[in-house]
C-alpha cells in the first residue's frame, strides 16, 4: 500500500498539460452542477426566472479549488493502477461461445419485447410512420433511410397495420443490437483480450437496463448509436494495425459503416467527415501515406455531402436543417433580448422579423429551443433560413458585450450533458405508445395472458445522468492516450458525435442522443487498460 501511494505521489509530481486540461474540464462540470437552478416541477419549458445558472459564490470557489486537488490526485491514481492491470491474453474463446452468448441475450431480452409490445413508440415515431406510409411528404428532419426502412417493412408485410409494422421493426432492431453486442465480444477476442474482461463487457451490456430498453424503443437514435458502435470498432482496428488503411477490404468496411453513420442521423456526416480528415492528418504526421484511403475517404465524404446537401435541397427534403443547427445561437440571442441588452436598429430588424420582440421574451425557455421554434406564434423559420448569414453576423456582433449571457445560456441549453447532479431524464427510453387512437395498439402480452404487470418495474429504472457517461468518456480517453496516442481511433466517432451534440442540441436533456456512450463503455475501459507496447504495429 505504501509503495502504491508513493507511486501515485510521484506520478502527481509529473505535471502535464493533459492532466491539467482534464482536471479543468471536470471542474467545469462540477461548477455547472453547483450553480444550476431547476424548476421543482422538473419542467423543461420554464422561463429564465425559474431555470437559470446563479451567480458564483465564495463557497463555490472553495469547493472547486478543493475538488481540483482531489480530481488531480484521482487521475494520477487511476493512471498508476491502470498500468498494473494486464488485459491481454493468448487464450482464445471458441466460436460456440459466441453462439451461446447470442442465445443467452435473446432469451434474456425477449420478455422486455413481449411486455412492451409492439415497442416503445415515441412522438417522433409517428412522424416517421406518417412519411413512410405516404400520409406526409418525406423530410430529412428524421433521416430518410430510417423512414424508408419502415416503408420497406410495410411493403414486405403487405400491410398498413401500424402495430405490425412497428413490432416488426422493433423486433428486428432488438436482434440487430444483440448481434452487435456479440460482435463486440468477438472483436475483443480477436484482439487477445482476456476472457474475463470479455465476459464482463458482455454481462454489462446484457443487464445494464438502458441497453435492452433502447433495443425496443423505436426512434432513429438507436440505430444511429449502433452504427457509431460498429464504426468505432472499425476505427479501433487501427489502434492495433495502422497498415490496415492499405487494405481494400478494410477501407470498404470503414466507408460502409461511415456512410451508415451519415444516413442514420444528420450529425453523422460531420462524424464521418472529420474521422476521415483526422485519420489522414494523423497518418501524414507519422509520415505514412495511404493513398487509396485518402482518395476514397475524401471522395466518399464529398459524395455524401452532395447528396445530403444539394440533392436533398433540390428534392425539398431539408425543410428544417437550418433551424435545428442554429438552436443554441438562437437561445443565446434570446437571452440577450430577454435581458433587454442593447441592440442596433439593423440587428432589431433582422431579429424581430425572425420572431417578435415579445415572443422572443415570452417563449424563451433556457433548457429547450422547441418552445420558441414550435410554439412562438411569430417565429418564422423560413425567414431565418433565408437570413442565416445575417443572423450569424449578429450573433458574432453581440458576443463581446454579452459573453456572460452567452455562457450561461449555453450551459443551460446543454445542462444535463454537463450537470453531474441533475438531469431532466428526457428520452432515456420509452416503453409504451405515446399517442392513443393513432393506429398503434399497445399490448402488454404477459399482463393480458397471466395478469402480471411487469412494465411498471421497467418504468422505474433509475435515471442516469448524461454527464456521467461524458465524464467516463473524458477520463478513459485521457488514460488511453496517456498509454499510446494511437488509441484515439477507438474513441474518435463517439468523441466527434458528442461534440456535435454539445454544439447543436435543441434540448438540454436527451439521453438517446449519447446512448452510444453506454454501448461503447466496455471498449473505452479496455482500451484505457491496454499497456502492452507490442500490441500495436
Amino acid at each position: 500500500m505504501k509503495s502504491l501511494t508513493f507511486e501515485i505521489l510521484n506520478e502527481a509530481k509529473k505535471i502535464s498539460f493533459s492532466k491539467v486540461f482534464v482536471t479543468f474540464l471536470i471542474d467545469v462540470m462540477l461548477l455547472i452542477s453547483l450553480t444550476t437552478q431547476i424548476s421543482p416541477q422538473n419542467d423543461f419549458y420554464e422561463s429564465p426566472a425559474v431555470n437559470y445558472i446563479r451567480v458564483l459564490s465564495f463557497s463555490d470557489v472553495l469547493v472547486i479549488i478543493l475538488a481540483s486537488i482531489l480530481v488531480y490526485f484521482l487521475l494520477n491514481a487511476l493512471f498508476v493502477v491502470s498500468k498494473k492491470i494486464n488485459v491481454i491474453s493468448n487464450f482464445k474463446l471458441k466460436k460456440k461461445f459466441f453462439l451461446v452468448e447470442f442465445l443467452f441475450i435473446f432469451i434474456l431480452w425477449l420478455p422486455v419485447f413481449v411486455i412492451c409490445f409492439p415497442g416503445g413508440i415515441f412522438s417522433d415515431t409517428f412522424l416517421s410512420l406518417g412519411q413512410a406510409m405516404g400520409y406526409a411528404p418525406l423530410d430529412n428532419h428524421h433521416p430518410i433511410l430510417y423512414t424508408l426502412i419502415i416503408r420497406l417493412i410495410a411493403k414486405i408485410l403487405h400491410t398498413a397495420d401500424l402495430t405490425k409494422i412497428c413490432a416488426t421493426y422493433v423486433f428486428g432492431q432488438m436482434l440487430f443490437m444483440e448481434l452487435t453486442i456479440v460482435y463486440l465480444t468477438y472483436w475483443l477476442n480477436k484482439k487477445s483480450i482476456k476472457p474475463l474482461y470479455i465476459l464482463m463487457a458482455f454481462l454489462f451490456l446484457c443487464f445494464f437496463p438502458y441497453v435492452p430498453l433502447n433495443s425496443i424503443t423505436m426512434w432513429k437514435d438507436t440505430m444511429y448509436c449502433l452504427m457509431v458502435m460498429l464504426f468505432s470498432l472499425t476505427l479501433a482496428d487501427l489502434c492495433f494495425d495502422i497498415s490496415l488503411l492499405n487494405n481494400w477490404l478494410y477501407i470498404g468496411k470503414f466507408l460502409f459503416f461511415g456512410i451508415l453513420v451519415c444516413f442514420f442521423r444528420n450529425n453523422g456526416l460531420y462524424v464521418f467527415f472529420f474521422s476521415v480528415i483526422f485519420t489522414i492528418v494523423f497518418t501524414l504526421i507519422k509520415k505514412k501515406f495511404f493513398w487509396k484511403f485518402i482518395v476514397l475517404g475524401l471522395s466518399t465524404s464529398i459524395v455524401v455531402g452532395f447528396i445530403q446537401g444539394p440533392v436533398y435541397n433540390h428534392l425539398g427534403l431539408n425543410t428544417s436543417s437550418t433551424v435545428e443547427s442554429l438552436g443554441i445561437p438562437a437561445q443565446q440571442i434570446a437571452s440577450v433580448i430577454y435581458e433587454d441588452r442593447d441592440l442596433t436598429s439593423s440587428q432589431e430588424e433582422i431579429l424581430f422579423n425572425i420572431c417578435s420582440e415579445q415572443d422572443w421574451k415570452n417563449y424563451y425557455a433556457p433548457c429547450i429551443f422547441d418552445q420558441l421554434k414550435w410554439y412562438a406564434p411569430s417565429f418564422n423559420a423560413s425567414y431565418l433560413d433565408e437570413h442565416k448569414i445575417d443572423f450569424l453576423k449578429i450573433w458574432f456582433e453581440l458576443l463581446p458585450s454579452n459573453l456572460d449571457l452567452y455562457l450561461s445560456s449555453y450551459f443551460m441549453a446543454t445542462n444535463s450533458f454537463y450537470n453531474l447532479h441533475y438531469t431532466f431524464g428526457s428520452a432515456a427510453f420509452y416503453t409504451g405508445v405515446w399517442f392513443e387512437n393513432q393506429g398503434v395498439v399497445e399490448n402488454n402480452i404477459i399482463k393480458n395472458q397471466m395478469g402480471i404487470d411487469l412494465k411498471d418495474n421497467l418504468n422505474r429504472t433509475p435515471l442516469m445522468r448524461e454527464s456521467w457517461f461524458i465524464l467516463f468518456l473524458l477520463v478513459t480517453l485521457w488514460l488511453a492516450l496517456s498509454k499510446n496516442k494511437i488509441n484515439i481511433f477507438a474513441f474518435l466517432p463517439a468523441l466527434l458525435s458528442t461534440i456535435t451534440v454539445l454544439i447543436a442540441t435543441p434540448v438540454s436533456s436527451h439521453f438517446r442522443y449519447i446512448f452510444y456512450l453506454v454501448l461503447l463503455l466496455p471498449i473505452f475501459v479496455i482500451m484505457s487498460l491496454i499497456n502492452n507496447k507490442d500490441v500495436t504495429k
